[in-house]
């Protein structure tokens, strides 16, 4: 038996040791293969001195290192791709041959030379040259910004789908390690290939990885499942919402798609979203608002002066509130539920402007929140100053007939009836006869822009006395719900009238009438009330009961009801049935909306009447006007937005309209309905500001250079007073007329202590009068050095002391073709602090110095993060990479082995000859 012992351990050491000779040959042959881990035989001995046998092939692995790894290649990915991105943008702006600073200096330097010979037209057509210069400056460097935004769209877009196509291989993988571990088949090679796809994810986009079992579960941003087990979700790139220029990613699990935009981060991706949240977004803002600070200053200037054709100027650059910019600025999410009529965003100061976007987020009337991006500095618009409450009218001031409704006792043609004729925006319309208060409802809401009147009738029918013993019969003309005129037939028992008597016969006869026809009268309700039958008809049509004739004289008393509610006084009207016929009497009926609307469209509406006594014992009824405060109107939707100042906000939450002025911007939304909760909207005052920029001005002689105000002190001047005049409206009546001062203003000094001064008009220089302001004569006026006179659409100033008799004249400058001062008020804009944070170039030198910062700081952090991440992978790899010497050792090691266990089975069969021999 012992020479079979031997030889059994001879072959289980044989078979161990050429098992162990085969996983060095494995490393070996793997020692240049990407993400191979160095697998080792692990042995054991067997019991009872019967040999050894491989109990698995283990990797040589360290999870801590691992995971170290993914995420140091995340790190180092990311500052890499914005590091790259970061310089490309930092050499655009810096560079001389595409920087915005060099285009001013420019541009101004040939605003110079027209200040030193505003008469030379070569100067002229030198800065038309050079401002077209400048505009193509600004709007190349802004395509070049958006070239590298298409750029990372198109980079987004494909690297979405190598994550993808990286996830599946996972995927595959988890499959394929879960199925090799239920066979009891060697899954090494799988689990270093799934790392190694880990390796290249982590390239892409920052992971969490989650091993569960034999299966890795892998989530991205806040948590959300990119693989989980077998399953691969998409994360697809899709256009931007709701900035359609810039693309989102989200991830679609279940067939639900997520916006993980926001969430992403770590890997090529990462970098690629930060750098355009936080460097391309913040460049072109910025540039944006220089190119707006630009185009505002120097048109406000330029429209000030006078150009070769006596003409004021035009604008100098694009109108920065051009009705199509305007409508660029804001975007609507795509999710939201309320459909909009119009938005728009309209520059109120350039010098409060910042550079950045807004998120604005609509909960309810009392939670309004914007977000500015750039620091998250957050604006509550529900706090700001409140300029308008909701755009109603009082219509109950509108009573039909007067205050009170009355009965009308005859044969229904006395009923009330009037022409009315309406005057909407000071337009009269045409008139239309009304007879109900149902027909001024109609009449009302018939208005473009009105809306919302209803009106109502009440009777009281009481006093039912029935003359004879025949019964007592009575027709009703109503209106039914669709508001057309019925005539139903109401019987009474002989002798039965009494309330409860007559509301059944009543109730019956409009049964059998919606029995017979269908007739719905749901828009009546019946009740005895105030000691009679009270029949409410809600359509307002007039109610008229037409008594029988006959031999008796049946009596009906109706009695009508005021608009509060109550019975008007006097007592009912009685409507008598005799020999001689039928009676009628007709109650007409009064409107119940007391919040009728108008909306923006209406600055002012009335009504006017023959006699007034059909309006409220008014003729004309003034229901809206601009001062707001006429029958209860709270606000006028349109002046409350057009005079909306900085730090106010109007809202008209029944029309959806909003509005509100921050930051140097206005916002206004205007839905054609109501905005809803969860509505957003992305607001960019300054973003496409450099896009936008364009040259209006092609003409040198339209260059305005020179004061529409011609000011000449009078040659007899004793004193040393200088006069100086600034234009403050262009538009004003003193320049109504071309190429003229209406009136020209001459300014005389007086003499005595304190000095003072008349201002005249000298429209007949022969005759001069002193001249009027606002009602006062401008006569004996302080004197006060270096003050300033405000007159119509223009101010002077005089300085230094002009002595007794001194008198300036101010007239049209007309022909000026030498003078230079609206030229130097152009010029004066190169160094002016436009901006709240500085002047042109202030701005555009902080922007270089921000962005070549963050160039330097990534460019920093890329060589830590190399350095990192080699410390890991070197760590790692003497963990568990192959080492040659190591292997050489070991394959000397076990080729002994082998050989020896070769010798001990040659051994065995010796032994065993030798026992038979013997036998």
């Amino acid at each position: 038996m012992s020479s079979f012992n031997l030889l059994n351990i001879g072959n289980q050491a044989l078979r161990t040791n050429q098992s162990a000779l085969a996983t060095i040959g494995q490393n070996i042959s793997n020692v240049n293969t990407p993400g191979y881990s160095r697998q080792t035989t692990d042995i054991t001995s067997l019991p009872d001195r019967t040999g050894a046998k491989v109990d698995s092939v283990s990797r040589i692995t360290d999870r801590f290192l691992t995971e170290q790894m993914w995420g140091d290649l995340s790190a180092y990915q990311h500052t890499l791709t914005y590091a790259g991105l970061s310089s490309d943008l930092d050499n655009l702006l810096a560079t001389q041959v595409t920087s915005v600073s060099d285009g001013l200096d420019n541009y101004f330097k040939a605003m110079q030379n027209v200040v030193d010979d505003p008469v030379s037209i070569p100067n002229r057509e030198l800065l038309i040259a050079e401002s077209d210069a400048l505009v193509k400056r600004f709007n190349d460097l802004d395509r070049h910004i958006e070239q590298q935004s298409d750029t990372i769209n198109a980079r987004v877009e494909d690297l979405s789908h190598q994550v993808n196509t990286i996830s599946r291989g996972i995927a595959d993988l988890n499959d394929a390690i879960r199925i090799a571990n239920a066979s009891n088949d060697p899954a090494n090679e799988l689990r270093d290939q799934r790392e190694e796809l880990v390796n290249n994810l982590s390239n892409l986009i920052g992971v969490k990885v989650v091993e569960q079992g034999e299966e890795f579960n892998i989530f991205v941003g806040n948590g959300q499942p990119l693989i989980t087990g077998q399953t691969a979700n998409k994360l697809v790139a899709v256009q931007g919402n709701p900035d359609y220029r810039q693309s989102d990613l989200q991830l679609v699990v279940a067939g639900n798609a997520v916006d993980v935009t926001e969430e992403l981060s770590g890997g090529q991706i990462g970098g690629l979203l930060q750098y355009r949240e936080e460097a391309l977004n913040d460049a072109r803002d910025e540039l944006g608002r220089i190119a707006i600070g630009v185009a505002a200053s120097m048109n406000e200037a330029h429209k000030n002066g006078i150009d070769l054709n006596n003409d004021f100027g035009k604008n100098f650059f694009t109108d920065i509130n051009a009705d199509s910019v305007q409508r660029g600025r804001i975007h609507a999410d795509a999710n939201n539920q309320s459909v909009i009529s119009q938005m728009r965003v309209e520059i109120q100061d350039v010098g409060q402007l910042e550079a950045s976007d807004y998120e604005l987020i609509y909960e309810n009337d009392r939670q309004i929140t914007l977000i500015r991006n750039s620091d998250g500095k957050q604006f509550t618009i529900n706090q700001l100053q409140d300029v308008g409450a909701d755009r109603t009218i009082d219509a109950n001031l509108l009573n039909w007939g007067g205050n009170t409704a009355p009965v009308v006792d005859g044969d229904g043609s006395t009923v009330p009836s009037a022409p009315l004729t309406p005057v909407v925006n000071g337009v009269a319309g045409g008139a239309t006869v009304v007879n109900s208060a149902q027909g001024m409802a109609d009449f009302m809401n018939s208005q473009p822009g009105l809306s919302g009147v209803t009106a109502e009738t009440a009777i009281n029918i009481s006093g039912v006395t029935e003359a004879g013993g025949d019964g007592l019969s009575f027709d009703l003309k109503i209106n039914d719900a669709t508001g057309t005129t019925q005539t139903i037939t109401v019987n009474l028992p002989t002798g039965a009238t009494s309330n409860d008597n007559v509301a059944t016969a009543i109730n019956a006869a409009l049964a059998a009438e919606t029995s017979a026809n269908g007739t719905d009268f749901s828009n009546l309700q019946l009740s005895e009330a105030d000691g009679g039958v009270k029949l409410l008809d809600r359509t307002g049509g007039n109610i008229t009961v037409d008594a029988s004739g006959g031999a008796n004289a049946d009596i009906i008393g109706i009695q009508n009801y005021a608009a509060n509610g109550s019975l008007v006084a006097g007592g009912p009207v009685n409507v008598q049935a005799d020999l001689a016929g039928s009676d009628t009497g007709t109650v007409v009926g009064y409107l119940t909306n007391a919040q009728a609307e108008a909306d923006s469209s209406v600055d002012s509406f009335s009504i006017s009447s023959p006699g007034g006594a059909l309006i409220g014992g008014t003729s004309p009824a003034v229901l809206v006007d601009g001062s707001n405060n006429v029958a209860s109107l709270a606000s006028d939707t349109t002046s409350n937005i057009a005079a909306l100042d900085q730090g106010e906000y109007y809202l008209d939450p029944d029309r959806g309209t909003l509005a509100f002025a921050v930051d140097g911007f206005k916002v206004v939304i205007d839905t054609t309905q109501q905005l809803v909760r969860g509505d957003r909207y992305l607001i960019q005052p300054v973003r496409t500001g450099a896009e936008d920029l364009g040259l209006e001005i092609q003409d040198g002689k339209q260059l305005a250079l020179a004061s529409p105000i011609r000011i000449t002190a009078d040659n007899t001047n004793q004193g040393t007073g200088v006069a100086t005049a600034k234009v403050t409206n262009p538009d004003a009546l003193a320049f109504a007329q071309p190429a003229t001062l209406t009136p020209p203003v001459g300014i005389v000094f007086n003499g005595g202590q304190p000095t003072t001064y008349n201002l005249y008009d000298m429209s007949n220089p022969d005759n001069p009068t002193l001249l009027s302001i606002d009602g006062v004569v401008q006569s004996n006026r302080a004197y006060v050095p270096g003050g300033e006179i405000a007159l119509d659409g223009y101010s002077v100033t005089i300085s230094n002391e002009p002595e007794a008799g001194d008198r300036f004249s101010f007239t049209f400058n007309k022909d000026g073709v030498s003078d230079n001062r609206n030229a130097i008020e152009l010029s004066d804009l190169q160094n002016a602090d436009v901006f709240n944070d500085g002047s042109y170039q202030d701005l555009y030198g902080s922007l270089v110095e921000r962005v070549g910062t963050r160039t330097a700081t990534n460019n920093i952090t890329v060589e830590a993060n190399k350095s990192v991440l080699d410390s890991t992978t070197s760590a790692k790899a003497g963990v568990s990479g192959v080492n040659l010497d190591e292997e050489a050792a070991k394959l000397v090691q076990y080729q002994m082995a082998y050989q020896a266990s070769a010798q001990l089975i040659s051994t065995s069969q010796t032994v065993f000859d030798t026992l038979l021999s013997s036998i």
